[in-house]
């Protein structure tokens, strides 16, 4: 343990030097230290005039690599705030987790102290670092927790007003996103009815790049940014039939019988994965009460002949 703790001890200057070149060296770049003056004068009239990507830099690089662009969405705080529901910015969410970090510091001082005293480093100082990755990671778990939680809700939701909602719209000629806002407020979560009435879906959406006018296009926003597929499958059909002029009753009738249809074949396959899971712990417990009446038989047995 002691040989632990002196490598730990020795390397922390070694990290800390390595964190500062690194942080040294991004500032560097982004400030275009190592560009020449005539290429940087092009590329700021260029900026200037919108005749270059203006897009942050981890979307370019999404861009050219899918599998960084998912992990981005992934772990992207405000997105995942604002999919959420969550009123908190992600500068009060950065503040609340860093009081966790300022308790981190506070372990890592009092490690220092302790050195000072006794002249003996009781735990690693790189204990700090990881308890403070450790609590970030464990915050946003939790965040994307609750983002799953409100996008099945958001699922079911929406899926239970589609017959209700082609009903209003054949009957009493109320507008797609009049009828889902009027549904919506009568839902015990309202989950719906703030996304739809409250525009909660323009803090995922840069008004720049991406601003729908139409029903049909802020619903296929939403089930974009929001990752809930029954949107986008009703921004298609209103789609058609406000473009095409067919029957909406009939669409949003098929349509809800799909997501009905598909909601019954996930509940059948839940059932069927329950009751495996039940019946291999019943069986575990069998096996378990058969081999302890099996081993007190045997015990009696050979006690038995022993006397």
């Amino acid at each position: 343990m002691d040989f632990i703790n002196n490598a730990f001890y020795d390397l922390r200057f070694a990290f800390l030097f390595l964190a500062v070149a690194v942080v040294a060296m991004a500032a560097a770049w982004r400030l275009e230290l190592f560009t020449p003056a005539h290429i940087s004068v092009m590329r700021r009239n260029l900026r200037a005039r919108g005749l270059i990507d203006t897009a942050p830099l981890a979307e370019r690089i999404g861009r050219r690599v899918p599998f960084l662009e998912q992990v981005g969405r992934e772990i992207n705080v405000t997105r995942l705030l604002a999919i959420a529901g969550k009123d908190e910015t992600p500068s009060q969410w950065m503040t609340t987790t860093g009081l966790y970090g300022g308790v981190v510091a506070l372990l890592i001082i009092g490690m220092l102290v302790v050195e000072q005293l006794t002249g003996t480093l009781s735990l690693p100082p790189l204990l700090g670092l990881v308890i403070g990755v450790a609590v970030m990671a464990l915050r946003v778990i939790g965040l994307r927790s609750e983002v799953g939680k409100r996008q099945k809700l958001l699922a079911l939701e929406l899926g239970d007003m589609l017959p209700m909602l082609s009903a209003l719209m054949s009957g009493r000629g109320v507008r797609v996103m009049e009828g889902i806002a009027l549904l919506g407020y009568c839902t015990t979560d309202r989950a719906v009815y703030g996304v739809v009435h409250a525009e909660q879906w323009r803090r995922l959406v840069d008004p720049r790049r991406d601003d729908p006018k139409t029903e049909w296009q802020v619903l296929r926003t939403i089930g974009r940014e929001y990752d809930v597929p029954q949107f986008h499958r009703l921004s298609q059909v209103v789609r058609t039939f406000t473009e095409s002029g067919v029957d909406a009753r009939r669409e949003m009738t098929v349509l809800a019988s799909e997501v009905f249809d598909e909601r019954l074949e996930q509940n059948k396959r839940s059932a069927a994965r329950n009751k495996v899971v039940i019946s291999i712990a019943m069986m575990g417990m069998l096996a378990s009460l058969l081999g302890l009446i099996f081993f007190v038989l045997i015990v009696r047995l050979t006690g038995s002949f022993a006397g």
